[in-house]
């Protein structure tokens, strides 16, 4: 086989990367409980593991990678504290992945994708209140309304 046409089979994304719509009627209820629960359990806990990505290029050279890896970690970093996030942990460096093209979503032959994750702590949190409009709020397990229903609820 040619190697050309061995390569452009490899630069489309897999079947699998692409989300199919669901198969079931969308939900278009809140279930308040049931966020309100989840909230309840990270209340005492204001730490939350943050994961970033970045792309380097295959190279043998470790001297190279580190100094790229180092760079991107500082980046990422920087980029949660103007968020209002500090690091609380080491990060940690996952990969590498297979690395696509965001715009274009080509894999990249000669770069790789690393992860990045750490553990932040918002400086100041501050308390949000999200209101609902009561016609979108689940009231009963077996209660569904459409996308118009949701759409036209009274706010």
């Amino acid at each position: 086989m040619h190697p050309r046409t061995a390569a452009s089979r490899f630069l489309s994304l897999p079947k699998k990367d692409i989300k199919a719509l669901p198969s079931y009627e969308p939900d278009f209820l809140v279930d308040v409980d049931a966020i309100n629960k989840r909230y309840r359990q990270r209340e005492g806990d204001p730490r939350r593991a943050w994961t970033g990505t970045f792309q380097a290029p295959k190279s043998h050279q470790m001297s190279t990678f580190e100094s790229v890896a180092k760079e991107r970690c500082n980046r990422f970093i920087d980029s949660m504290k103007k968020r209002g996030w500090d690091l609380k942990s080491k990060l940690q460096i996952y990969g590498p992945f297979a690395a696509y093209d965001i715009r274009d979503r080509v894999l990249l032959l000669d770069m790789a994708e690393y992860r990045v994750r750490g553990i932040f702590q918002l400086d100041k949190p501050k308390v949000q209140r999200i209101e609902v409009p009561a016609g979108v709020v689940r009231r009963d397990p077996n209660q569904v309304i459409s996308l118009t229903e949701a759409l036209l609820a009274k706010r």
